[in-house]
């Protein structure tokens, strides 16, 4: 066995992991000489461990960062270098034991706002997230109120500090250091950037950006690799600090943003996922964290940059206004302004979409429910490269066959849910925690169909125990889609339902459409109100959130108009009363829920901004459009690539992808046909 010892920082945890693991005869160990074990590093603890080694390798001395100029090169460590000290000692103490380099891998174009902050000493001074935002620093530092620093994260203030400058910089930083450890990173980063964001933080790698390193570093070094051999799956450092990309610096990048800031394990909290913090809350815990501080008793290097002076004017210009006002609306964003927010902006370009609050990620595994305008949604993710998940997909049929079948159209083939009680009975039933009464229906062919799905089979079942037989299968799948989904898009369409008087199971469309017969003793028509809506959402993501912690819940409103109503009203008045109980519902639901985030579907369709040019003549169905338009706005809102990103040769076979996926399957559109027929 050849071992090998590592001495540098967090990095090389996970590089010794990773060699450990694809080594054919090889071993390795990983050293941090931090503050807690720096003397008995020195004083002689881990000698035989150094003496047994066939290599050592240790990090290129120094800690620099690099600001989007590429020549503000600063160190904001202290002058000592534990490392360096550590492989002097190794030096002097085992000259036979071969030593050479590993890179560190420190890459700031995801995160140019992460940086350090020291006291008057120079020892670092830790915040909530154990490093600091440069910008809450500087408005905490000037006497700015919390709520004036989180007016600086904007895509002007952005410009203005250089943060969308980084990446030549960084990437010159790193080729550099991996030309000191003797070792290609530039063949990398094309890689790594395909992957999307591959950095936690500043200064922590994903963990396969550590394991391609870990095999350039065998490779160079001759030790053999394992070809069968994979790489650990267990990304230790995903669960210490973990910084967003802002929004608008993931849009230039290409890469999902937000602002959702990932504090380190602790003890209090063995188990479980680390806490997250939104952009308020990250603020609010930073300026706990310097209370009791003076200003200049903390020092952040970077704001000594030019940069950061001109700012200062720009925020002072910004706090004269605010005197000489006496209006709480003074240096609001625009985006809450009719006039530049809307008046001044071309119809396709209105953005309604909440800033920085939606998160997906490519790794994120996303599923889509709800009503035919949820459909779109799923094919946009898909079109994206983002990982759309589909639990029940119809194996071993032909694409058309599956379409024609229901499979593919949503995460399970659970065909359209219109409201919340649905889906909260749908978790249920696949739980096992409701089993309805009235489960099948018959059709005018005396075949029998799902009555909570009676569309997906269109040949329908010849017996009750084949229907049993799939809904069993239908109900695993959800199961899965549940347990597995880390977003879920969920569109609701309607208020009016139609419920059984037996147990107060919900369907989809009343009996009779479908198949069934209407029975005034079994059956009722209800429309639902806010109160009861809310109440469906919060109990569906108690369920899910108790099952499934990371669950998080993105809420839109088909802006679709009724197909049909059966309230006593012409149908108009009856489409504003349901999507106006549908909007304030989910807005009262992302309110409450921190996992619950709305998406503005339903205003970018139907806001006078459009024109009435999203609807098509039938003033009913969204134009596509229309649809482009929701779809390039959410795609932008979660962070997918903008459109130009997108090889022209990926364009063309996207939009034959959209074209083939124009047609909608909604089961609602079956009560506007019984209507015709019955005529």
């Amino acid at each position: 066995m050849t071992h090998v010892t590592l001495i540098g920082n967090c990095h090389g945890l996970g590089i010794a992991q990773v060699m450990t693991a694809i080594g054919r005869t090889v071993t390795a160990t990983a050293i941090v000489p931090t503050p807690d074990n720096r003397a008995r590093l020195l004083g002689g603890d881990y000698d035989a461990l150094f003496a047994s080694s066939h290599r050592i390798l240790v990090q290129p001395g120094g800690f620099q960062r690099i600001d989007g100029t590429g020549s503000g090169r600063y160190t904001p460590h202290d002058s000592d270098d534990p490392v360096a000290e550590a492989e002097a000692y190794v030096r002097q103490r085992c000259p036979a034991v071969p030593v050479a380099r590993f890179p560190k891998i420190l890459f700031s174009a995801f995160h140019p706002d992460f940086d350090f902050v020291r006291d008057g000493s120079g020892t670092r001074f830790d915040g909530p997230c154990g490093h600091h935002s440069a910008l809450v620093f500087y408005a905490w530092q000037r006497g700015l109120s919390a709520r004036a620093a989180a007016d600086l994260f904007t895509p002007e203030v952005f410009e203005q500090v250089g943060y969308f400058d980084y990446w030549a910089a960084a990437a010159a930083y790193l080729v550099d250091e991996g030309r000191a450890a003797d070792v290609d990173l530039e063949q990398f980063i094309p890689e790594w950037t395909a992957r999307g964001v591959w950095m936690h933080s500043f200064n922590h790698p994903r963990l396969y950006v550590l394991a391609d390193v870990a095999r350039a570093l065998m490779e160079r070094d001759g030790l053999a690799i394992d070809a069968q051999a994979h790489a650990p799956g267990d990304d230790a450092l995903a669960r210490q600090t973990v910084f967003p990309v802002y929004p608008a610096i993931a849009e230039r990048l290409g890469v999902p943003g937000g602002y959702r800031f990932q504090l380190a394990r602790a003890p209090e909290w063995p188990e479980g996922d680390p806490p997250v913090l939104d952009l308020p809350q990250f603020i609010d815990a930073c300026y706990a964290a310097y209370a009791g501080h003076e200003p200049g008793d903390l020092v952040c290097r970077r704001l000594d940059s030019p940069r950061y002076a001109d700012l200062q004017r720009r925020v002072d210009r910004r706090a004269r206004g605010s005197v000489r006002g006496t209006s709480p609306y003074d240096g609001l964003p625009d985006r809450q302004f009719w006039r530049p927010a809307m008046s001044a902006v071309p119809r396709a370009e209105v953005d309604p979409a909440p800033t920085g609050a939606i998160t997906v990620s490519r790794d994120d595994r996303v599923a889509t429910a709800g009503s035919c305008f949820a459909q779109h949604i799923s094919r946009a993710l898909t079109a994206a490269g983002f990982h759309y998940l589909v639990t029940e997909s119809g194996h071993g049929l032909s694409a058309d066959e599956a379409s024609r079948r229901g499979f593919g159209v949503f995460s399970a083939r659970f065909g359209n849910i219109y409201s919340a009680r649905q889906l909260r009975q749908l978790f249920e039933r696949a739980f096992g925690r409701f089993v309805p009464a009235e489960g099948a229906w018959t059709r005018a062919d005396g075949r029998l169909v799902d009555a909570f799905r009676p569309r997906v089979e269109p040949d329908g079942f010849a017996s009750l125990a084949d229907l049993e037989r799939a809904r069993e299968s239908h109900l695993a799948a959800v199961r899965e889609m549940f347990e597995q989904l880390d977003v879920l898009v969920f569109t609701l369409g309607l208020t009016e339902t139609w419920r059984s008087r037996l147990d107060g199971a919900v369907y989809p469309l009343a009996p009779g459409v479908a198949g069934g017969t209407f029975d005034p003793a079994r059956h009722e028509f209800v429309n639902a109100t806010v109160a009861e809506i809310v109440a469906d959402l919060r109990q569906f993501m108690a369920g899910l959130g108790a099952l499934n912690p990371r669950a998080r819940l993105i809420l839109t409103v088909s802006p679709v108009p009724l197909a049909a109503t059966y309230e006593h009203q012409h149908v108009l008045v009856a489409t504003a009363y349901s999507k106006a109980v549908l909007r304030v519902a989910a807005d009262e639901v992302c309110r409450a829920e921190r996992a619950c985030t709305y998406f503005p579907s339903f205003e970018i369709i139907t806001g006078p901004h459009a024109d009435g040019r999203y609807f098509a003549a039938d003033r009913r169905a969204v134009t596509d459009a229309g649809v482009a338009h929701v779809m390039r706005t959410f795609l932008r809102s979660v962070g997918a690539p903008r459109v130009d990103a997108v090889p022209t040769g990926v364009r063309s076979e996207l939009a034959d992808e959209w074209r083939r996926a124009s047609v909608v399957v909604c089961d609602e559109e079956t009560i506007g046909v019984t209507a015709v027929a019955v005529r």
